[in-house]
């Protein structure tokens, strides 16, 4: 069964590393480059998971969550973002994000959790994980 991923981020740099370590693990990969692109692509492809960034232009990234039930109904998210704050992974988990990267991140670890979404043996249900930032930015920067 291959697995497919859709990565939804502005940075070019970003979406093609995570392109390659995920085509490299077999995995068919689809991109955006904008929020209203990913939801288009979630609807058409219907991803076993969604890799995204919070900050999107033309459909922020939450707004992109809230639709993705809608649209690709058992598809798995995954936010990986540079802007982060308690009340935007509060808001992720109501969403049913599953992992919260803070950016920046390695692609290795994206890799193994795309590949825990994907696997046979689902995650257990339950609080969403989120990975420890080296430091929380600030909203000024």
């Amino acid at each position: 069964m291959e697995r497919k991923v859709l990565i939804v981020d502005d940075e070019r740099s970003i979406v093609d590393i995570l392109k390659y370590n995920l085509e490299k693990d077999g995995m068919k990969v689809v991109s955006a480059y904008d929020g209203a692109e990913g939801l288009r692509l979630a609807r058409s492809e219907d991803p076993d998971v969604i890799l995204l960034d919070v900050m999107l232009p033309k459909l922020d990234g939450l707004s992109l969550l809230r639709r993705v039930a809608e649209v690709s109904p058992g598809t798995r998210c995954v936010v990986v973002s540079g802007f982060w704050n308690e009340r935007v992974i509060a808001e992720c988990s109501e969403l049913g994000v599953c992992y919260f990267i803070p950016k920046p991140c390695d692609a290795a670890s994206v890799l193994a959790n795309v590949r825990q979404l994907t696997s046979a043996r689902r995650p257990q249900a339950g609080r969403m994980s989120v990975a420890q930032p080296h430091a929380e930015p600030s909203l000024e920067a």
